[in-house]
């Protein structure tokens, strides 16, 4: 697949394969050529962490869900009946890659930096024949908890990117 069919097929999907595992080896090649992404002045500020094991997934909607206003949290627990998903977040995807501010941050470029990263992973995910959805829902509330599960310092996590295989209904 060519980039401009990467580009053009990359939809946002809410319903995984909860059982489908991303091969290894494609995950080190999405998040190697990822980690080639241009920055402002190449200075590389964002950090990529990558989550597989579902039980960390779960922790992270538990402790996540609760800090969202109440009818946030409403609209996303009617996803397990309206999609059939167990996990309201993440849709049973079956990879998260968190991004993370680091030392090198500059708070004026982080933003377009964070965007240019999230765009790739999913441009790079799309060309492996997976999906994607933004977590921008990760960033509402206390994500405080959500960072110390993932090992990420308190105020660094900046967007995570769902990705996975789509399931076919």
């Amino acid at each position: 697949m060519d980039a401009f069919q990467a580009l053009d097929s990359r939809r946002t999907v809410r319903q995984y394969q909860a059982d489908y595992k991303i091969p290894k080896d494609i995950l080190e090649k999405i998040v190697n050529v990822v980690l080639k992404s241009p920055t402002a002045c190449n200075v590389q500020e964002i950090d990529l962490i990558v989550v597989t094991k579902k039980d960390l997934l779960t922790q992270i909607e538990k402790v996540a869900l609760p800090s969202f206003p109440d009818k946030l949290q409403d609209s996303f627990n009617q996803r397990k009946s309206q999609l059939g998903v167990q996990n309201v977040i993440t849709c049973d995807a079956s990879c998260v890659i968190f991004l993370v501010k680091n030392s090198r941050a500059d708070p004026t470029f982080t933003a377009i930096d964070t965007g240019i990263v999230s765009m790739a992973i999913m441009v790079a995910a799309r060309d492996f024949g997976l999906d994607s959805m933004c977590l921008g829902c990760l960033l509402w509330g206390d994500k405080s908890k959500t960072e110390e599960l993932i090992g990420a310092n308190k105020g660094d996590l900046v967007m995570a990117v769902a990705i996975g295989k789509a399931r076919s209904d």
